[in-house]
Parts: structure tokens; sequence; C-alpha cells
């Protein structure tokens, strides 16, 4: 999504749109699975969902990128732990 994103955010309205809709899309997957962990007493319910959702969206798209120019998943396992260690942090 972030080459689409990048590539289209001023040349091609439609398909920045389709990316825009896929993120928020991506986002409220995420702040669901939070939201029925908190329903379940699985998480605290101090876990801010869509804070959450934004940070691991945006954080993951970004490694990805990384990952991908450097030709390694280093920098992708880095992001997937610390996200990790967050989620731990709410646990009940």
């Amino acid at each position: 999504m972030l080459n689409f994103g990048t590539e289209a955010d001023d040349t091609h309205p439609a398909i920045k749109e389709q990316v825009k809709q896929a993120i928020k899309k991506s986002e409220q997957k995420i702040a669901v699975l939070v939201r029925k962990g908190i329903a379940n007493n699985e998480f605290k319910s101090s876990f801010d969902a869509e804070q959450f959702a934004l940070k691991a969206f945006a954080m993951i798209e970004g490694a990805i990128f990384i990952s991908r120019v450097q030709n390694s998943n280093n920098n992708l396992k880095i992001v997937i732990n610390a996200l990790k260690k967050e989620i731990e942090e709410y646990v009940k």
C-alpha cells in the first residue's frame, strides 16, 4: 500500500482513495481484535485500540518497505518484536 499511496497521492485521485480505504479497513480490523480482547477480559481496558491499530499498521508497512530495500527481514523482526512487547504490556 505504501507504494501505491506514494505514487498516487498527487496524480491518481481514484487510486489514492482506494489506498486510503484499504488503510482504514486494515486499521479497523486491528482495532476490532484489540476491542474483542478487551471485551473478553484478555487485555486491560486501558489498551487504546485505535491508537495501537494506527501504530501497528504504520510500523509494519514501514518495516516491510525497509526490509525490501535492504533485502533483509531484520528490521521487520525488530518491529514485530516491539509490537509483541507492547501487546504483552496490556495482557491481563
